[in-house]
């Protein structure tokens, strides 16, 4: 068993509106009203001494986007699930910044990848993709494929005019079919 089952549910009953296990994880359902307040009470607490955020990351569902906390206490050797529905009327969620340094990169990820905003974040901006990116890649309203008029990197690689970039194939070039590209290696002798 991976925690006291009941020391969590004492602790954590103000905040939590369900809560479930899985493969001996305790996993809480918390409003985002109240994920600020919980996770001091986890870090703060005794008892509890959960000293590591270990991952915050987004999973889109039909209501909005879930928040997930993975928490780790690594003097008690806990770990706990604290998972918040974000409404897609209105992605914004605390930032927990102040309590975990870690969380500054997650949430800016989360930012990046999903458009969920975090009240009082010290430098919330895009962290994987460039400044003037539009939209959000793991959003399920994103396009599969992407847009049609971005280019892959390769293509600036090789334009001196990056106004008329090569056209391509990319299913037909020597990455996706090795076989095209045959280089016959030279064998150099020992006397040459």
């Amino acid at each position: 068993m991976l925690h006291d089952k009941k020391l969590f549910l004492k602790k954590l009953e103000s905040f939590f509106d369900e809560y479930g296990e899985l493969r001996g994880q305790l996993i809480f359902i918390v409003d985002r009203s109240k994920v600020l307040e919980c996770l001091s009470l986890l870090k703060n607490d005794k008892d509890l001494d959960f000293d590591m955020l270990h991952d915050l990351t987004c999973n889109q569902k039909k209501k909005g986007l879930e928040l997930i906390y993975q928490m780790h206490s690594t003097k008690n050797s806990y770990w706990i699930t604290i998972k918040s529905l974000i409404p897609s009327e209105s992605l914004i969620a605390p930032s927990v910044t102040p309590l975990f340094a870690a969380a500054d990169w997650h949430e800016r990820e989360a930012f990046d990848m999903f458009g969920l905003k975090f009240n009082d974040h010290p430098d919330l901006r895009r962290i994987l993709l460039p400044d003037d990116w539009e939209g959000f890649p793991l959003n399920k309203e994103y396009p599969l494929g992407g847009f049609k008029d971005i280019k892959p990197i390769w293509a600036y690689e090789e334009a001196e005019d990056l106004q008329n970039l090569p056209e391509r194939d990319l299913l037909d070039s020597p990455i996706m079919k090795p076989e095209k590209k045959k280089k016959k290696l030279k064998i150099i002798k020992e006397d040459e």
